[in-house]
């Protein structure tokens, strides 16, 4: 069974019929048991980095987060939901600890960051209009992840991943 934490904000339903469509047993929870036992958790995102840690810290959905990041067990972050794993989020002139799982910092790219991203990436141009693709590209790659130079304690330290990029 695939959980789908349900901690009042994300893309829930979006979430639950790409993994039902693929044939998996979905539940949309926030019960740390079902949580912790599942085969794999989904943490959905959409909105503030700083909206989504609140609606997880009072959910408790940290701690279900924490007990299946520290036995190693697979848990997908999308969006927001990926970003809040990190030790911060940094958007709207407020920086909001995350989870802290891993180190890093999620930050608003700059206008020039995203023109840079849109020219490393000519071959989408071919298949959508200019204007389309401009408009997609400046969204999809909106923040990018600072990676701390200064390693997190090693009880702070939850997982392990290879991460070498990462845009949202």
């Amino acid at each position: 069974m695939i959980a789908i934490l349900d901690y009042g904000s994300g893309n829930i339903k979006s979430a639950q019929r790409a993994f039902s469509r693929h044939g998996a047993q979905v539940e949309v929870t926030n019960d740390f048991q079902k949580c912790i036992n599942a085969d794999g958790l989904v943490i959905p995102g959409v909105g503030a980095f700083a909206t989504c840690m609140e609606g997880l810290l009072k959910h408790r959905a940290d701690a279900i987060i924490d007990a299946r990041m520290t036995k190693n067990l697979q848990t997908l972050g999308i969006c927001v939901g990926a970003q809040t794993l990190f030790s911060f989020g940094d958007e709207h002139d407020v920086v909001t600890p995350g989870l802290g799982q891993w180190n890093g910092t999620v930050l608003v790219m700059s206008v020039a960051e995203r023109q840079a991203k849109i020219a490393e990436n000519p071959e989408r141009t071919e298949r959508i209009d200019n204007r389309e693709y401009l408009e997609w590209i400046t969204f999809e790659t909106r923040y990018r992840l600072c990676l701390e130079q200064r390693p997190l304690p090693a009880a702070g330290r939850r997982g392990t991943t290879k991460i070498f990029s990462l845009f949202c």
